[in-house]
């Protein structure tokens, strides 16, 4: 019961079954909406693709594939992220979040002779200390390779995050990987 026109409840669900029942005992009309939240355990996201496909790559100077499991310290290495648009339509407003873990760092070559090749390619970028976000558009059934430069700096074992792209106005336009263990040793 409230004397408000709109009434927030939190309903401390444990067991969720994915049905919820909602009963009105009045004759006045109710509008509801349930919001869930909560984050899964380190290393137990979901890797989804709906529209769009993400694919990261790891390059060595020598521009040959690597795996980046246990990397020794200084290691300087490329992330290569595809996003793929698999529909028939052009998707504007895209954004691509690569974020970085904490024993890597981002080499920023924007400013450098010649840059990263990335800023033709993204309408914007946004570069930080753990993360590069990328902002584009993207045609039917085309793709995009963004490079980021990356230096194995601080030794120690870190989580490394998914990647996540996401049509920024359109929730139905998405994908993500899976987060890994990555190590850097001497």
């Amino acid at each position: 019961k409230t004397h408000k026109a709109l009434a927030q409840r939190s309903l401390g669900i444990s067991g969720f079954t994915n049905k919820l029942q909602i009963t009105n005992n009045q004759s006045n009309i109710v509008y509801t909406t349930v919001t869930l939240k909560g984050k899964l355990p380190v290393g137990e996201e979901l890797a989804e693709q709906q529209r769009l496909r993400l694919n990261v790559s790891y390059k060595d100077v020598e521009g040959k594939n690597m795996t980046v499991g246990s990397l020794r310290q200084g290691t300087e290495f490329e992330a290569k992220i595809t996003v793929f648009n698999s529909t028939d339509d052009a998707m504007q407003n895209l954004a691509l979040s690569q974020i970085v873990l904490s024993g890597w760092e981002i080499v920023n070559t924007a400013f450098v002779d010649g840059g990263s090749g990335n800023n033709s390619k993204a309408n914007y970028m946004d570069i930080r200390d753990d993360r590069i976000n990328f902002y584009f558009n993207l045609g039917a059934k085309k793709s995009k390779t963004f490079t980021v430069k990356l230096n194995a700096s601080y030794l120690g074992d870190y989580y490394l995050p998914a990647s996540q792209v996401e049509a920024m106005y359109d929730n139905t336009a998405y994908a993500r990987n899976k987060g890994q263990w990555v190590k850097v040793v001497q």
